[in-house]
């Protein structure tokens, strides 16, 4: 059966974050954002002019500055009270990783820096396409978009264990997804999934001194369209192509879903697949006369488990999505935010 098959239920709501004023919440609209991550509570977004800003429940957002140029990316830990920035510090293209730990605040309430990592001198002119860190704050993996992936071992929050890096992956193609499976494979180490333009791969990492690889496809996908699942559906790795959506165990190919139209980006949220899509124009559902009218995206929430479909919309065309309290948050390239969450709201940061 293929998704456009599944049947259709309206299980999330939409709203648009409102301030306590009820207007929209419009506290990014001074920043141009290039990076964004969530998790412990607070979303967080990278701008071009080095800062980070956090925002929490309540709609409350302080800042602090990480680099001096822009933040590229950013990837905050789930388990531990840790944020990871990737950024430009000297205006040479030359990237740094700092570690902030927002367990300890200075007097003017930033997160302390507890480590700056510098980029292996034979990529640190590359392009970073793409970043990710393990929960247990022993492994990072950084894409370049020459097709090689670095992969550091070791405590990144300390110096006194410097973690060592190798080169792990080498391809053909820009680098364009990186995902830790949360828990030891069968034969008891870590698997890393990685994306290119052409392929997919998974390296099986941890206590054993080589890395072993498996290349799971000879087709990939485009920035930001894979993500990696929950234990609903075993920890697979999953990718969107124009065709369908395609599963990854560390090992092998699991289950493929048909479903047409050219893929954006994709984010696992909840036991929910949510996807931004390309608008089809032959779709009456997503009229450009829509009322959020410019440039419109359709996203759908898919049930993969029950396989259902849990909400489809247009929307705005879409810089991230977000997902914390329950809830999906879509930042749109105007900065701002909406949301949606399983029938209270899914909300829109537009």
């Amino acid at each position: 059966m293929s998704l456009n098959q599944w049947r259709k239920f309206a299980f999330f709501d939409k709203k648009i974050v409102k301030n306590e004023s009820g207007e929209p919440f419009d506290a990014l609209k001074p920043y141009k954002i290039w990076a964004s991550s969530s998790g412990r509570g607070k979303l967080f977004f990278g701008d071009a002019d080095g800062v980070i800003i956090v925002m929490d429940q309540r709609l409350e957002v302080f800042t602090f500055r990480a680099h001096l140029l822009r933040v590229s990316h950013l990837c905050m830990m789930k388990q531990q009270n840790f944020l990871v920035s990737v950024g430009d510090d000297d205006g040479d293209a030359e990237l740094l990783i700092k570690v902030w730990n927002f367990d300890k605040m200075d007097a003017s309430g930033t997160p302390t820096c507890a480590r700056i990592i510098r980029l292996p001198a034979e990529t640190s002119r590359e392009p970073v396409t793409c970043f990710t860190v393990h929960e247990n704050l022993n492994y990072m993996a950084i894409g370049y978009s020459n097709g090689s992936v670095v992969l550091f071992k070791g405590d990144i929050t300390k110096e006194r264990n410097a973690s060592k890096h190798i080169q792990i992956h080498k391809g053909k193609s820009p680098i364009t997804g990186l995902s830790f499976r949360p828990t030891t494979t069968g034969k008891g180490g870590i698997a890393l999934y990685i994306s290119s333009l052409d392929e997919i791969w998974s390296y099986a990492i941890g206590s054993r001194d080589k890395e072993s690889e498996s290349i799971l496809d000879h087709h990939g996908c485009a920035l930001q369209c894979s993500t990696m699942t929950d234990s609903t559906v075993d920890f697979q790795f999953v990718i969107g192509r124009s065709d369908a959506f395609y599963f990854y165990l560390p090992d092998s190919r699991g289950q493929c879903l048909a479903f047409g139209g050219e893929k954006v980006l994709l984010e696992w949220c909840h036991g929910y697949l949510v996807v931004v899509s390309k608008k089809d124009d032959s779709d009456g559902r997503a009229s450009s006369s829509d009322s959020l009218g410019g440039d419109m995206q359709i996203i759908t929430i898919y049930d993969v488990k029950n396989k259902l479909i849990a909400y489809y919309g247009p929307v705005q065309e879409v810089k991230a999505l977000l997902c914390e309290w329950g809830s999906v948050f879509v930042l749109c390239n105007d900065n701002k935010v909406h949301c949606r969450s399983v029938f209270d709201f899914i909300y829109f940061i537009i």
